[in-house]
């Protein structure tokens, strides 16, 4: 606040209702959040199973698109139109024939299928935030630590 023009300061409290109110807004948050994750069951196989229907993995495919040197937009525009195909015949992802793929994109191939494991997928993201198993069950440990050190 050093070197703030006179009278300038008035603005200062117009910015302090807006942060108690997301204070208010976070433990109201927190209040419904913590009993409902304690409480949670996760089903592997419907979660597994929601993930394949959902076309989560094009852009899987996109990014493998795009490391064998086709440009990015061109690999969205292929993958939506095989995403297209998929819902018109009621299939998977997996289940769209490599010579589809192949049409799209002469840089298809076999690799394909592997890239639309969600497993592979799912263990390739290796950062901050990420979910290969390694990182989840780092960030798990951090989280426990630091919920101890709370009680």
């Amino acid at each position: 606040m050093k070197g703030t023009p006179l009278a300038y300061n008035r603005d200062f409290q117009e910015d302090k209702p807006p942060v108690f109110d997301a204070v208010e807004t976070v433990e109201a948050c927190l209040d419904v959040t913590v009993p409902m994750v304690g409480t949670l069951k996760v089903n592997p196989e419907k979660t597994r199973e929601a993930c394949r229907l959902g076309f989560l993995l094009a852009t899987e495919v996109a990014d493998g698109l795009a490391r064998r040197g086709m440009p990015f937009r061109e690999a969205h525009g292929a993958v939506a139109k095989a995403v297209r195909f998929a819902i018109e015949r009621k299939i998977s992802l997996e289940e769209v024939p490599l010579a589809f793929w192949r049409n799209l994109a002469p840089r298809s191939g076999p690799w394909i299928s592997e890239a639309l494991s969600l497993d592979k997928a799912v263990s390739a993201r290796h950062s901050f935030g990420g979910t290969a198993p390694v990182d989840v069950r780092r960030q798990a440990t951090a989280l426990r630590k630091r919920m101890d050190r709370r009680t």
